[in-house]
């Protein structure tokens, strides 16, 4: 739940790529379906809710077709969109009970950021920082010595937060936050759960993940939603989220 300055709660609802993309596709009739489910366009102080994603989501996004990059700038444009923190820097902003939403999207005049202004610079900041596609080519290979060596939960949030850990701080402190089980969870799940080789997609979704336990609802494709879903088993702070996977806003 995020509240604002004017009092007003709103419900948070995190959209992953695929759910971003079958939307703006409107793919049979995800678009019209999902904005009825919430009753997004409807006035009143009830039902409230924001859409958020991750700056790792607009990154995947940039590399879509442009056919189908020209419906998402089409439709989201014009919704606001809050564009917050995952791993592995939501995982620190928890720690110090930060504020986890780095800025928001939506039509002019009305805010300056639109999904189309985000995709242009994206396209110089990737070409000129190459970090992420250095730290995705060396969780490729923590991750696949992680599922030979079959390591805990801990010890895999340790192997890919030692990455980026340039504050030293002591990972069983870390390991105790909520965005660190949930990342740690999923990524066991990937290694051990599922047989297919591992690759950047899967390490991006784990990292989206973390986002889990702070948001109203989660959706998402099938196998990070399903294994959300069976987080609750284990993880008492999951039980509120209501994980939904994309497929639910097609029409039958």
């Amino acid at each position: 739940m995020l509240k604002f300055p004017n009092g007003h709660e709103y419900k948070l609802v995190y959209l992953d790529t695929n759910a971003i993309s079958e939307i703006a596709k409107n793919y049979r009739n995800t678009f019209v379906n999902f904005f009825d489910y919430f009753n997004f366009f409807e006035s009143g102080d009830c039902d409230r809710y924001a859409l958020i994603t991750t700056a790792y989501n607009m990154v995947e996004l940039n590399k879509t077709r442009e056919e189908y990059k020209s419906k998402i700038i089409e439709k989201f444009d014009f919704i606001p969109v809050l564009i917050v923190e995952a791993f592995p820097k939501i995982v620190v902003t928890e720690l110090h009970s930060d504020d986890f939403i780095m800025f928001a999207t939506g039509p002019k005049p009305l805010l300056n950021n639109q999904f189309s202004t985000i995709f242009n610079q994206l396209n110089d900041i990737l070409n000129k920082d190459q970090s992420l596609r250095n730290h995705l080519n060396s969780e490729l290979k923590i991750w696949n010595n992680d599922r030979i060596l079959m390591k805990d939960m801990t010890k895999l949030f340790e192997n890919s937060y030692a990455i980026y850990n340039t504050y030293n701080y002591d990972y069983n402190m870390l390991y105790n936050s909520k965005s660190a089980k949930i990342f740690s969870y999923i990524k066991y799940y990937f290694l051990y759960k599922k047989k297919l080789p591992i690759d950047e997609n899967s390490i991006i979704d784990s990292y989206n993940a973390c986002i889990a336990p702070f948001v109203d609802v989660y959706v998402g494709e099938r196998s990070v939603t399903s294994w959300l879903e069976k987080s609750k088993d284990k993880y008492d702070f999951m039980s509120h989220v209501e994980c939904i996977k994309i497929s639910k806003f097609y029409d039958k």
